[in-house]
């Protein structure tokens, strides 16, 4: 008699105490063989005795998160079954679900299978619940939970940048991957603690993130239009395949079931309304930067995602920049939206900021005189409007320091670098008379942050902060789709993005692809080496040069990529390119100056001496050995989200409040 197929049944669990026996018990009472049943619990953190419970019926109690789908997605990696079904704690089964899950992918060829679920429970809302779910069972609001592990792997699980609209989306990419089907036995979904102001505002949480979800897959999809449109899930769900004869069956409950949805959609309303109410009121905040998208580079995408942040937290942020100077594009003048005003000022470009890099005299005089009459002029007719000035960069905390002779605003200063201060002993003294007019500081790097004492800079106004990136477009991506995209063919891909500079180690990396021609190397970026690339192109079959690229295209790449290459040779102040590919689960090789040293370990990737033997050796050490390279990306998500969430900004916001 042929053996039956292992199923490995993921359970994720985070203090459930109260409902695990229940769950894993049920699992144990299947009629499918015991014996080919597996069972993972992928635990976040719990603080009470889920984990002790779960010991009780199996060895496979795992630690991990920071949200469901990264707990399935880890659970799935530990899985010996040939079939995954996954579970939340408060769920149990009824006997026959595995049995009739198996026996229809095996004799009828199905890749994933939907489970009805009921919802138990005592109180007036849980039967108009379970009613309501009933009509959801293999429609689009539904998810399959029995997977083929093949086809799990093979569409990469589900997205760990969504929460809430996970489920949605996997079973979209699922569905494209074979067929799906639905069996008789039922699952029971616990929900004897239901609240209705929980309930809604659960309801509010995930319908606001949703828009992650409709970025994926566009606003004009036609199944986001059902998910999320008024009148499929008020009302075609409900009638659509003859299901309206349940509705005139059960009167009563079909009244619950409206009146619930119309306090879903009232909340809402509400909520939304409540937000645009407050962002008139928030503080203002006034950020100085010479540089501000569309110009490219990693102060701009870091201001960008600091202003989304500070105005969906009601703040009015008001931008003071020069119009883009290290890069080609136009834009206009005046921009103003949601809360954030942006003004460019016109300035002379012809690449002089590369230019004078190297004199930092000249620099100043390049980038401080329009700025700062442009703050004063602004500060003149607008200084009720402001509560904080945020600087980044010195020129711009040079305009701080001098506008506030006059209009006394509360300051704060971010820098992007490590100075060398200790062999500029003019500029380290001009640098602490500027930051003696600052209220807080916010070095990016703990090695900024003892530069900065050392010069004499109070250690009690230093404040050290991290950078986030957009988890919506640095996320991982299928990598055969994205080099399909790119039109890139071959086995393994390193990548470099940022300045095409030489301080950045681009001519270093070029050497190393000399070395290395059995490997291909991407170059993103634009700068003075970039005509060296293009030459090098011309005799190097393995090299790719992309030019400038915007975030979202970035991001593809990311997804192209085996791993990511940091070649800088200075100290780097902080290097956001090593949260991007993290994010975008790329494992990053960097060499060991500055903040790159506080940003990786070994887990997620390789430090090295700068040098073009060190980084060919690293490279080469990844390309020959697939086990390590895969064991290294596995990390790279989840210490992303432990250490560079948009949790980061809370420290920023901080600053602006007086102590």
């Amino acid at each position: 008699m042929e053996e039956r197929p292992v199923v490995s049944v993921i359970v994720t669990t985070r203090n459930e105490e109260n409902n695990i026996a229940g769950c894993l018990e049920s699992i144990k009472n299947q009629t499918y063989p015991q014996d080919r049943i597996e069972i993972i619990v992928v635990d976040n953190s719990s603080i009470d005795k889920t984990k002790g419970i779960a010991y009780k019926y199996t060895d496979k109690v795992y630690n991990s998160g920071p949200e469901r789908s990264a707990q399935r997605n880890f659970g799935v990696k530990q899985a010996a079954g040939k079939y995954i079904l996954y579970l939340d704690a408060d769920m149990a089964l009824s006997e026959n679900v595995i049995s009739e899950c198996v026996q229809k992918c095996e004799k009828e060829g199905y890749v994933a299978i939907y489970i009805p679920e009921r919802i138990i429970g005592k109180g007036f809302w849980i039967k108009a619940r379970d009613f309501e779910r009933s009509f959801y069972n293999s429609t689009c609001i539904d998810c399959v939970r029995f997977i083929r592990k093949d086809n799990f792997l093979e569409i990469d699980g589900f997205d760990e940048t969504l929460t809430g609209p996970e489920d949605w989306d996997f079973d979209r990419r699922i569905n494209k991957s074979g067929k799906v089907g639905i069996i008789n036995s039922v699952l029971y979904h616990n929900e004897h603690n239901f609240c209705l102001r929980e309930y809604l505002r659960t309801k509010i949480y995930y319908i606001v993130s949703f828009n992650k979800y409709i970025r994926k897959w566009g606003k004009d999809d036609a199944i986001i239009k059902k998910q999320l449109g008024f009148y499929y899930r008020y009302w075609g769900v409900f009638i659509e395949d003859g299901r309206w004869i349940k509705l005139i069956l059960h009167p009563l409950l079909t009244i619950r079931i409206f009146l619930l949805r119309f306090l879903v959609g009232v909340a809402y309303l509400l909520s939304r309304m409540k937000k645009n109410s407050t962002v008139l009121s928030g503080r203002g905040v006034l950020i100085l930067s010479p540089f501000f998208s569309p110009n490219m580079g990693g102060v701009e995408t870091h201001l960008d995602d600091l202003c989304g942040y500070l105005t969906s937290h009601n703040y009015r942020v008001h931008v003071i920049t020069y119009q883009p100077l290290t890069t080609r594009v136009k834009c206009p003048k005046f921009y103003k939206n949601n809360g954030l005003e942006v003004k460019r000022i016109y300035w002379f470009r012809g690449n002089l900021f590369h230019k004078l890099e190297p004199y930092p005299v000249l620099e100043v005089l390049y980038l401080t005189p329009r700025l700062l009459l442009s703050t004063f002029w602004f500060l003149v007719f607008n200084k009720d409007k402001i509560d904080v000035i945020h600087a980044h960069g010195f020129n711009a905390v040079l305009v701080t320091r001098l506008v506030n002779l006059i209009f006394r605003k509360r300051s704060v200063m971010s820098t992007h670098a490590i100075y060398q201060l200790d062999k500029k002993p003019l500029m380290a003294k001009f640098i602490k008379w500027m930051l003696g007019g600052i209220d807080v500081i916010m070095p990016l790097a703990e090695k900024s942050k003892k530069e900065l004492v050392t010069i004499g800079v109070p250690e009690k106004k230093i404040r050290i902060y991290t950078q986030w990136v957009n988890q919506e477009i640095f996320r991982p991506l299928l990598k055969n789709e994205c080099r399909k995209k790119l039109n890139l063919k071959g086995e393994f891909f390193v990548l470099f993005v940022g300045r095409l500079i030489e301080k950045k180690g681009v001519l270093v990396l070029l050497d190393v692809a000399r070395k290395l021609p059995e490997i291909n190397f991407i170059f993103v970026g634009s700068g003075p080496v970039l005509g060296r690339l293009l030459d090098a192109k011309t005799y190097l079959n393995n090299i790719f040069v992309a030019g400038e690229k915007n975030q979202e295209e970035i991001s593809i790449f990311y997804g192209a990529s085996d791993v990511v290459v940091v070649p800088s040779q200075y100290e780097e102040g902080f290097a956001r390119v090593v949260l991007e590919a993290l994010f975008s689960g790329r494992p990053v090789i960097a060499v060991n100056k500055g903040c790159l040293v506080e940003m990786l370990n070994k887990d997620v990737g390789i430090l090295v001496d700068p040098s073009i033997e060190n980084l060919a050796k690293a490279i080469k050490s990844l390309y020959h050995d697939s086990a390590y390279l895969t064991n290294i990306t596995s990390n790279t998500r989840l210490y992303a989200l432990n250490r560079f969430s948009e949790n980061n900004a809370k420290a920023i916001m901080g600053s602006y409040e007086k102590n």
